[in-house]
């Protein structure tokens, strides 16, 4: 019978420490993202392609509340900065690589007509 209950508790440490460390590294592998505003929205009639001038880094997970209460804001303030015809609808570019998302960005900004602004927010 010791026998049984100390292989049943060896079991269950392993597989608690098993879950620990996989959650660690989870947590530790998608903590940090790079998001940026590239959007079109009417300004004075005609559609404009709106690009932040660089990425925001966040700490919250992308698919939590804090994340869409982030995106709300977002949303917010170009409707109240940017274009009052904007119609809120607003999805953020979003990676885990900052090189990357710096080089998208720069790309972004290449094109004709791009109106380029400074935003920043934070989701933690």
């Amino acid at each position: 019978m010791k026998n049984l209950l100390f292989l049943l508790f060896l079991v269950i440490q392993v597989s608690f420490n098993s879950v620990e460390a996989n959650a660690q590294a989870s947590a530790e592998n998608s903590d940090t993202w790079y998001v940026w505003i590239e959007t079109e929205m009417p300004i004075n009639g005609e559609m404009v392609k709106v690009i932040s001038s660089q990425p925001i880094t966040i700490t919250c997970c992308v698919k939590s509340a804090k994340y869409r209460r982030f995106v709300q804001k977002t949303a917010k303030w170009l409707l109240n900065n940017i274009s009052a015809d904007y119609n809120g609808e607003l999805e953020l570019h979003k990676i885990q690589d900052l090189d990357l998302a710096n080089e998208m960005i720069a790309r972004a900004k290449q094109a004709a007509g791009v109106k380029i602004i400074d935003y920043t927010g934070t989701c933690n």
